[in-house]
C-alpha cells in the first residue's frame, strides 16, 4: 500500500491542475476568497478519499492499488468534465448569492 501511496500522491498535483485550471478560467476576477474556499473544498475531498481508501485497504475490502489511486481517478474524471464544460460554453461561475451578505455603500452614506 505504501508504494502505491508514494506514487499516487505526487500524481495528485496533476489532478489538481485538471480541476483548478477550468475553475480559474470560469471564476470571475476578484473572487479570491471564494476561489480559495473551492480549492480548499477539493483538497479536503481528496484527503477524505485518500484516508477512506487507506482504511479500506487496511481492512482488506479493496486492493491497495485501487484504494490509493481511486481518489485520483475520481477527481481527474471531474477535472476532465470541467475542462469539457468550459471549452463548450465558456460560461462563468456566478457567485451572486454572496452579494446577499454584503451591503453596498451608497453615495449619501459617506
Amino acid at each position: 500500500m505504501e508504494l502505491n501511496k508514494k506514487f499516487s500522491i505526487p500524481v495528485a498535483s496533476i489532478v489538481f491542475i485538471l480541476i483548478g485550471a477550468p475553475l480559474g478560467v470560469m471564476a470571475r476576477r476578484g473572487n479570491f476568497a471564494i476561489s480559495g474556499a473551492i480549492s480548499l473544498g477539493f483538497f479536503i475531498l481528496y484527503w477524505a478519499f485518500l484516508i477512506a481508501g487507506e482504511n479500506l485497504a487496511d481492512r482488506g475490502s479493496m486492493t491497495p492499488f485501487m484504494s490509493m489511486w481511486l481518489p485520483n481517478i475520481i477527481l481527474s474524471i471531474l477535472g476532465v468534465y470541467l475542462i469539457y464544460k468550459n471549452s463548450r460554453n465558456r460560461s462563468k461561475i456566478k457567485f451572486d448569492f454572496i452579494n446577499l451578505f454584503f451591503k453596498k455603500k451608497r453615495n449619501n452614506d459617506l
